[in-house]
C-alpha cells in the first residue's frame, strides 16, 4: 500500500494487477499495469530506504512470489541475467512515466492511443495483437485521466473504424498503424471533440 516500507519483492506469476497512486486531489490514480513477469517492489534495489508508491490491486485472479527484500537483492548480485531484468523493469518504469508526462496534455484520443500501442508493445512483436490484459474502460480511463465515457466513446468509434475490437474485457488491435498514427496526432480521431 502507499507508504509503506518495501520489506518484501514480488513476482507476479499469474494474473495482472493495477498499480494507484494518490494524486494531489486525494483520488486514486492508475499509472501502470503489471502483468506476469513483472516484479513489484523493485524501486528498493535504488535505495535501501525505499517505501511503495502505489497499491498494487488484482484486476484478476492473480498469484505471486513473494521474496524476501535482502534475500532476493543477494540473488539479484548472483545473477547477471536477473540483475539484467530488474534494470529493465526500473528502466522501463521510469521511461512509462516520462511519456505520460510528455502525453499529459494531448487529447484524450491520442493519449488512450498511445497506452494501448505500449501495452502492445511489451508483448513483443511477433505475439498476437490482443492485449490480455482484463482492462476495463474504467481503468483505461483512470490510467489515462479521462472520463469513462470519453474513453467508450473514443473505443467505439474505432471498433466502427475497424481499428480494434473490445470483447470480454480482452482488447484485439486490427490496426496498430492507425492507432500510432494517432498517438502522434496525424489520425482521424486525433482531433474529434472530446467532451
Amino acid at each position: 500500500d502507499f507508504g509503506t516500507p518495501i520489506e518484501r519483492i514480488f513476482l507476479i506469476s499469474l494474473g495482472s494487477v493495477r498499480l494507484e497512486s494518490r494524486s494531489a486531489f486525494r483520488t486514486n490514480v492508475v499509472y501502470s499495469f503489471k502483468k506476469r513477469g513483472d516484479f513489484l517492489g523493485v524501486f528498493s534495489y535504488l535505495s535501501d530506504s525505499a517505501a511503495h508508491i502505489a497499491r498494487a490491486v488484482a484486476i484478476e485472479n492473480v498469484k505471486v512470489l513473494s521474496y524476501e527484500k535482502k534475500a532476493f537483492f543477494e540473488l539479484v548480485d548472483e545473477i547477471p541475467v536477473l540483475e539484467r531484468e530488474v534494470r529493465r523493469q526500473i528502466s522501463n518504469s521510469f521511461l512509462e512515466l516520462q511519456s505520460d508526462r510528455s502525453l499529459s496534455r494531448e487529447s484524450v484520443s491520442r493519449r488512450l492511443a498511445s497506452v494501448l500501442l505500449a501495452l502492445l508493445g511489451e508483448r513483443g512483436e511477433n505475439s498476437s495483437r490482443s492485449i490480455p490484459l482484463p482492462l476495463s474502460r474504467a481503468d483505461l480511463a483512470r490510467r489515462i485521466g479521462a472520463e469513462p465515457e470519453t474513453v467508450v466513446r473514443i473505443m467505439k468509434e474505432w471498433e466502427r473504424e475497424g481499428v480494434l475490437l473490445s470483447r470480454d474485457r480482452i482488447i484485439e488491435i486490427r490496426n496498430p498503424g492507425v492507432l500510432n498514427e494517432i498517438s502522434r496526432g496525424y489520425g482521424s480521431m486525433a482531433n474529434c471533440r472530446e467532451d
